[in-house]
């Protein structure tokens, strides 16, 4: 993931983004602006996902960019099968086995009119 502009400030390195955002869920960080505030003070994580201390570490908005650009060109899912495959080769796994989760997601919906709320029960 090379940034195509050679014009303008120089690119903060993708692969640490990359680890920062495949470590960001195994660390309890749900959003962009916590990633950020966790890279801002601790010097640690920072580090080991391998942005340079010397430099400020990237922005909200450079880390949205970043991930809907791995989005946009399938990237996750290309990672996902390679570590799958290493993992089998590996004999971590043997691949007879597959788990499927099924987290709630919390939707976000245009209230009901008052009428057709009470017809359906729905109480917002």
């Amino acid at each position: 993931m090379k940034n195509s502009s050679p014009r303008g400030a120089k690119p903060i390195d993708r692969e640490a983004i990359l680890r920062a955002l495949l470590a960001a869920p195994l660390e309890g960080i749900s959003t962009f602006t916590r990633l950020h505030e966790r890279l801002e003070r601790d010097i640690r994580f920072r580090y080991q996902c391998g942005f340079r201390l010397d430099k400020p570490g990237p922005s909200v908005s450079t880390l949205s960019r970043v991930f809907q650009a791995i989005v946009d060109k399938h990237l996750a899912e290309a990672l996902f099968i390679d570590l799958v495959s290493q993992c089998k080769d590996a004999g971590i796994i043997d691949g007879t086995h597959l788990a499927i989760d099924s987290t709630a997601i919390g939707a976000y919906e245009r209230r009901q009119p008052k009428s057709r709320s009470q017809e359906t029960g729905n109480a917002n």
